[in-house]
Order: structure tokens, then C-alpha cells, then sequence
């Protein structure tokens, strides 16, 4: 169905068509959800960058839950760590097993489940 211009204009108040979020959308309360925090950004120890987020809902593994955590690109893949409220490694033991084959952030946290949404 198209709309015209004037048509969503006149009806806006009252859309035609449902409005309802796609499953991978960050904005649905029901999705895991991966939160950037910017102003943590660093160099790793290894010297690739490593980036904070805030998880929602955690991550479970068999070394606890966990709702913050280091993403560093590694030579072999991607590293998940626990982090510090300042956006620092708390602990060099990986939460899971590294993403292998994958070196970028984003794609590791979608390889475990979540969507990946910019915050500050």
C-alpha cells in the first residue's frame, strides 16, 4: 500500500497501518540488548581497542552473571572480560570462550545473542 505524503500528514494522528518493532530491534524491551559506553573506549593491553557495555539481560556463564563487560579483538578473535564501573578489565579470565574468526565487537555480541545500541 503507498501512502501519499498529504495522506500521512492528514492521518497522523490516526496511521492506516500498524506501527510494531522488528524482533532485532534495539528498542524492544524483550531483545538482549548490548549498550556502548563511548567515553570508556581504550587501548587494550594488547594494543587493539577495547569497548564497554552494559548488557541487558546479563550474561551467564559459568563463571557468574554478569551485566558489564570489556570487548577486545584478539589475534584469534574476540575476548569478553568482566568489567569495573570505570570500564576497566576486572578480571583477565574470559567470561566465555573467545568468538573465533570474528574481530570486531559488534559481531562478536551478535554471535551471543545481543544487539549492539550506542549510549554515552
Amino acid at each position: 500500500m503507498q501512502l501519499s505524503v498529504s495522506h500521512v500528514i492528514r492521518n497522523a494522528t490516526e496511521p492506516d497501518v500498524q506501527i510494531v518493532a522488528h524482533p532485532g530491534d534495539p528498542r524492544s524491551n524483550d531483545d538482549p540488548v548490548a549498550s556502548e559506553i563511548y567515553d570508556h573506549r581504550r587501548r587494550s593491553a594488547i594494543g587493539t581497542f577495547q569497548r564497554h557495555y552494559r548488557l541487558r539481560p546479563e550474561i551467564t556463564s559459568p563463571r557468574g552473571v554478569f551485566n558489564s563487560v570489556i570487548v577486545v579483538s584478539g589475534e584469534k578473535g574476540t575476548y569478553v572480560f568482566p568489567a569495573d564501573e570505570d570500564g576497566d578489565i576486572a578480571d583477565y579470565c574470559p567470561i566465555v570462550d573467545p568468538v573465533t574468526g570474528v574481530h570486531d565487537p559488534e559481531t562478536a555480541l551478535l554471535h551471543l545473542g545481543y544487539t549492539v545500541q550506542a549510549s554515552r
